[in-house]
């Protein structure tokens, strides 16, 4: 089943290519933060400013032919993943318990492969 979602506010992107550097591109509030130890990786975006914002959205991708997982760390934590390798990028809806603070997602990708993220918040 698939689904469309309205992006509102975009959170961050961070993506890394060639086993190097985790590259980070800031959202509409600036910029996020990272930390990496291997294939886990700490992402923490800023909070939105739509006081109506209900969930945050998830699109990854990577390479290689291993599974990906990203918890949206939080009082009820969510753990989203899938299969790298696909032609598709995958899209997950989180609900947020705390709408108003940053959100941080620990994401384990596989260590060897390339990957890439985007994050973005929306009222639905």
């Amino acid at each position: 089943m698939n689904r469309a979602y309205e992006m509102r506010e975009a959170a961050g992107d961070f993506s890394r290519r060639d086993g190097g550097a985790i590259l980070i591109e800031p959202g509409q509030n600036g910029a996020a933060s990272v930390r990496a130890d291997a294939g886990d990786i700490t992402v923490t975006v800023p909070a939105s400013t739509d006081p109506a914002t209900k969930q945050i959205i998830v699109t990854a991708r990577c390479s290689g032919s291993d599974e990906f997982r990203i918890t949206i760390q939080q009082e009820h934590p969510n753990t989203v993943g899938t299969s790298c390798g696909v032609d598709e990028a995958a899209v997950f809806a989180v609900p947020l318990d705390d709408r108003q603070g940053q959100t941080t997602l620990a994401a384990d990708f596989p260590a060897d492969g390339d990957f890439w993220a985007s994050t973005f918040y929306t009222t639905e």
